[in-house]
């Protein structure tokens, strides 16, 4: 089950990526839909070829080869902390960019969407074992790492798809 929801997140991406750009080539803002086409397509390919995982792994080898994997939670937290603070940062500063602008309300959830999605993507890397253990548990045959990850992709599809059901406009 595991390796089918992965290729259903990883297509599932695909389609949201390809939302905002089929929405971008309707939108008199078409350079901003396709740039969030960009930006999910860059999570996906992060899912799609574990760009993450393989950056995990190489500090891990430096950590082993360093003597320092037994002490690695301190710097997990770091990385947690330094993501966090740069999520934090990242929101304030399109959440400001969007409210200057005056972009529709679909636009703004795409934005913040994709802003969390790879901050998920990052937190869920630097793997704690608290949080591993609660993002794989399975509650009705559900993971909440899927509802987390699947709804924050949905979330893009569905504002995408709403941008181009209320039809173009100057300040999408």
């Amino acid at each position: 089950m595991h390796e089918v929801m992965w290729w259903v997140t990883v297509s599932m991406y695909m389609a949201a990526a390809g939302a905002c750009w089929f929405t971008g080539r309707t939108s008199t803002s078409h350079v901003r839909w396709n740039g969030a086409a960009a930006a999910v397509l860059l999570v996906g390919a992060n899912k799609l070829f574990e760009l993450t995982s393989v950056f995990t792994r190489f500090l891990r080898k430096i950590a082993w080869n360093h003597d320092w994997y037994m002490e690695r939670s301190f710097f997990q937290f770091v990385v947690i902390g330094v993501i966090f603070f740069g999520v934090i940062a990242g929101a304030f500063f399109v959440w400001r960019l969007l409210l200057r602008r005056r972009y529709s309300a679909a636009f703004r959830v795409v934005a913040i969407s994709i802003l969390l999605l790879a901050a998920y993507s990052m937190i869920r890397s630097v793997s704690l074992h608290a949080l591993d253990s609660l993002l794989y548990q399975k509650k009705m045959g559900i993971r909440l790492n899927w509802v987390i990850e699947l709804g924050g992709i949905i979330s893009v599809i569905v504002a995408a798809i709403w941008e181009r059901m209320e039809g173009p406009r100057g300040n999408a």
